[in-house]
């Protein structure tokens, strides 16, 4: 028998041998080093790299059991851990009293399942028989022994000079010798293993009291032990593209190529090293200005990932195409990370080079596979995809470890309600003060408040737009307007410049709302929509969330073209919600806005005379919202921002004095929002703080509290039920579960107390029992008037 005949993967998923699987995860650990060179003096723990490459050499060695192999041949479950026997083999590596051992131990007996899941079954049980370890090594008999021998033998040798590693080569006389030997006390050599593993998990989890002083330091070195391992091992199994270090040349060549017509702030992020936080007014180069930052830290020889955090999905889909269009990155370099991310890559991809469907969305899939390993240099996420690492979500410990030495811009930070914020604060502060990471965070609007708590909590340089520029950035002239947008002069207002040929911009701060304004100035353009919906040609275009994903990406896309000066084919009016806020590269010639809060409406302004081809252009606030309520849930803040803003009404808007007036109106509330800050803060620190983050142990019990704070619902409208299985059953899961809406948390349970959701058990979708209308989006309150209540 030789090694390479035995197996790692069933031919179902590859038949990849044993090998060449090892040779893979050996790959990709040296790759992480790369990436890491000085982690071991970060960590302080000399000989981390040596354990890890020993434990990646022997950690599937338990698979060449016979009853292994032949569950790869026959597909028959052999129900035992093959991780646990591959203990027995690191002996030959490392001797069982070197202080490397423990780590080695540990990364080989989790590269799989959780401390409790192994303890369970074989490291806490009652009876030592009952673990199943004698029985089951009967399965490595003298020939499968001396396979792996003489392959150990042939190229770990090899391994240990190329790595530098100060570990055992044994020859293949030693090794040979210990078969026999090997052969009948491997089941102590395992349980000896385990008990080291028992200690090892013990000694970060509840430390003796004299230890308890370096308690967190062991906990982030074990992340590490399991991270690291986890990766390697991941990556590996995904025959995932080599990890290289990002690439940004292509954002200075989006720029004018004499720097001195660049925007100053571009130039000074250009040369800033360090964390920084930057204030710049809407369409001033922002995101370039966080690019070239990042490509100053690479510059210093760092090597970790850039990931590029914005609040809402549709910001984010919107900056994938600008990454790859503009910035000129290759689409295999870029992940982008959020619930509906498979659809919103899989419509770039057949939008572009990739015609078949069904390859793109093999393509996709990956994609988001690969990106969920960090293996992409750059990410493009929702923090709260980076914060599931904190509430211990399956592989956290990967997640933190491709963390270490990253580079996170962090956009439109006013985005996030308090509480939140007050989480992703604790997360950033724990990523720079533990994981070498840096971060640029990024405003438009930054009241005192914010810029001081920033500056307190994370070691952030400040630099803003200097005074001129925000001069040259005077583009809008404020109007206020008495009563609500459906008031009908303020329709026929809206009409009157659809006619004389405007892109009008008309923001609501509720789906409901925007349908019935949508709906209202459609009569009055004499348009047949709804009733006949075409987004590329109807006067009026409404876009919000409530939209299926396969409608919502289609109109996001036909946004950013009708806006398009150039392309401009007549006036037309977009009624939406708070989406069109953040990071859409869109540019109307004027607003009509519902009452928000002052840093909302800023933002809403920036989507009017964006790139300043006209020298001013009109802004309508009106003084009374169609709900006060809702979302935001702060009436008494948007009623003083209203008041403030009619001391300026008819006036151009300062952009430099847009802090001043935040100051002003948020006065009143800073006690209180700086309460709910402290309050997420403080969330966190009981969550993933250095007293409660430990390794080797997801917990279920926080899942479920990070889905209750950060998810949503996605419901299937029942009269595209037929439609979602005749895609499933053709194999378009990406086009079936584009048929899928998102909702509330509020709005599904309400749902389910009447009645109005059923379960697609096998596809584990909720049908919703309400109208879909493709031009009005869910219409949650309406049941459909033919359908029929099904169980």
């Amino acid at each position: 028998m030789e090694a390479e005949g035995l197996l790692a993967k069933s031919a179902a998923r590859g038949g990849e041998s044993l090998p060449a699987h090892t040779r893979q995860v050996v790959a990709r650990l040296r790759q992480l080093r790369e990436r890491m060179p000085d982690l071991e003096e970060k960590l302080e723990l000399p000989g981390l790299w040596d354990a890890l490459f020993a434990a990646a050499w022997v950690h599937d060695f338990g698979k060449a059991a016979r009853g292994f192999q032949e569950m790869l041949q026959s597909g028959e479950k052999w129900n035992y851990r093959h991780e646990v026997l591959s203990l027995a083999f690191l002996d030959w590596l490392l001797p069982a009293d070197d202080p490397r051992y423990p780590l080695a131990v540990a990364a080989v007996a989790a590269h799989h399942r959780d401390y409790p899941v192994l303890a369970r079954q074989y490291i806490e049980v009652e009876d030592p028989a009952d673990s199943g370890i004698d029985e089951r090594w009967q399965e490595m008999d003298q020939k499968r022994l001396e396979a792996l021998a003489h392959w150990t033998a042939e190229e770990w040798p090899g391994i240990v000079s190329a790595e530098r590693l100060n570990v055992q080569a044994p020859s293949l006389h030693v090794l040979l010798n210990d078969v026999p030997v090997l052969l009948g006390d491997g089941p102590d050599r395992i349980r000896k293993a385990l008990a080291c593993y028992r200690r090892y998990f013990g000694s970060q989890r509840q430390p003796a009291r004299r230890e308890r002083r370096y308690a967190w330091q062991r906990r982030r070195q074990a992340l590490f032990v399991r991270g690291l391992m986890l990766q390697a091992d991941r990556l590996a199994s995904a025959q995932a593209p080599p990890l290289k270090a990002p690439d940004l040349d292509g954002v200075e060549k989006a720029l004018p190529s004499d720097r001195s017509y660049w925007y100053p702030h571009q130039q000074k992020a250009t040369e800033h090293v360090g964390s920084l936080l930057l204030a710049a007014p809407t369409g001033s180069g922002k995101t370039e200005a966080a690019l070239l930052w990042a490509r100053r830290q690479l510059q210093e020889g760092r090597r970790g990932a850039v990931c590029y955090l914005l609040p809402y999905q549709a910001s984010l889909n919107a900056m994938y195409r600008r990454f790859v269009d503009k910035y000129g990155l290759n689409r295999k370099d870029v992940a982008l990370l959020h619930s509906r991310a498979v659809q919103a890559v899989y419509r770039e991809l057949v939008r572009g080079e990739v015609t078949e469907h069904a390859v793109a969305y093999q393509q996709a899939q990956r994609f988001k596979a690969l990106g969920r390993l960090h293996q992409q240099p750059v990410l493009l996420a929702t923090p709260y995809q980076l914060l599931r690492a904190a509430f211990r979500l399956p592989g956290y410990e990967g997640q933190w470890a491709m963390l270490q030495g990253a580079h996170l811009i962090v956009d439109e930070i006013h985005g996030y309600e308090p509480f939140r914020l007050g989480l992703l604060l604790g997360l950033f502060s724990m990523l720079q003060q533990h994981f070498d990471v840096r971060l640029a965070v990024m405003t438009a609007t930054m009241p005192s408040w914010l810029r001081g708590l920033l500056e307190r909590e994370l070691k952030v340089v400040w630099r803003s737009a200097d005074s001129q520029l925000y001069e040259r950035f005077c583009r809008h002239r404020l109007f206020l307007k008495e009563g609500k947008l459906e008031n009908e002069r303020v329709l026929e207002e809206i009409v009157q410049r659809v006619h004389q040929g405007e892109a009008v911009l008309v923001v609501t701060n509720l789906v409901a709302a925007a349908q019935q304004l949508a709906e209202a100035l459609a009569v009055r353009l004499n348009s047949p929509w709804p009733q006949r919906c075409d987004p590329e040609h109807d006067p009026v275009l409404l876009v919000h969330s409530r939209f299926t994903a396969e409608d919502r990406l289609q109109r996001e896309a036909v946004l950013q073209a009708r806006v398009h000066r150039q392309l401009r084919q007549g006036g037309f009016v977009v009624v939406a919600t708070q989406v069109v806020e953040v990071s859409l590269d869109v540019d109307f010639d004027t607003i009509y806005t519902d009452p928000a809060p002052l840093e909302a409406l800023v933002q809403r302004f920036g989507r009017v005379n964006r790139r300043r081809c006209f020298k001013e252009r009109p802004v309508f606030v009106m003084t009374e919202a169609m709900d006060w309520t809702w979302p935001y849930r702060q009436e008494a803040l948007m009623r003083r921002t209203v008041e403030h803003l009619t001391r300026f009404d008819g006036q151009m808007i300062d952009e430099a004095m847009i802090g001043v007036w935040l100051d002003a109106v948020y006065e009143p509330e800073v006690p209180s929002l700086q309460q709910e800050v402290a309050r997420g803060r403080s969330s966190y620190e009981t969550v993933a703080g250095p007293e409660h983050l430990v390794a080797f142990e997801s917990d279920p019990n926080l899942e479920d509290q990070f889905d209750a704070l950060f998810d949503g619902y996605e419901v299937l409208p029942l009269q595209l039920q037929q439609e979602f299985l005749r895609r499933a059953e053709r194999g378009e899961y990406v086009e079936a579960y584009g048929l899928l809406v998102p909702i509330s948390q509020g709005r599904f349970h309400a749902l389910r107390q009447q009645n109005a959701l059923t379960r697609l058990q096998e596809y584990r979708v909720w049908v919703a029992d309400c109208k879909y209308d493709p031009c009005l989006g869910l219409q949650p309150d309406i049941r459909n008037e033919t359908a029929s209540f099904m169980l």
